[in-house]
């Protein structure tokens, strides 16, 4: 297209904060992982960047957007979308997901995702979550402690969105479905 320069391909986290600072020190283009770029009319690979770890990645500053325009009225309650994991190892036929992620799931512990949302509710009040993961139920224990989590926290929260697999609600029992 000729109205783009450059992209960044896949996961952004590091690869944009890199591509700026290339930028900003007029580092050849080439250096920078993960980027689609023009050079005379060509466009360039720079290969694949390592998926970030996510447990490893400083929580998101909130305190930098002004988060009434994130917020969505939902059930009586301002709900925001929130990711505790990226990523889902099935391979279904319809999904966009195995091309940008490589069928790799990664998560953040259920720990810090209780961390994270309890910050969310104090800073701010919210009281609802989208949970944006492409399936937020790989790991049942996981899954499992996260919920349990939030009940023994009683943090009196509306979850929506929780992606999941029929094949995944059939191996739960009475107690999971219940929680």
């Amino acid at each position: 297209n000729p109205y783009v320069d450059m992209i960044v391909a896949g996961e952004g986290d590091a690869t944009f904060e890199e591509l700026v600072k290339a930028l900003e020190t007029r580092t050849p283009l080439s250096h920078v992982k993960g980027i689609w770029y023009k050079e005379d009319g060509k466009a360039h690979f720079t290969g694949d960047r390592a998926f970030v770890d996510l447990d490893a990645q400083p929580p998101l500053s909130y305190e930098l957007i002004d988060m009434d325009r994130y917020r969505r009225r939902l059930f009586d309650k301002d709900h925001v979308s929130f990711t505790s994991s990226r990523g889902c190892t099935f391979n279904c036929a319809f999904c966009w997901e195995p091309a940008m992620n490589k069928r790799k799931w990664r998560a953040l512990k259920s720990e810090t995702v209780l961390e994270h949302l309890k910050r969310i509710i104090r800073d701010y009040g919210i009281r609802g979550f989208l949970f944006t993961d492409d399936n937020f139920f790989v790991d049942m224990e996981r899954a499992h402690a996260i919920l349990e989590g939030i009940v023994r926290a009683d943090l009196k929260i509306s979850l929506g969105k929780l992606q999941i697999r029929a094949d995944t609600v059939c191996r739960m029992d009475r107690d999971f479905l219940q929680l």
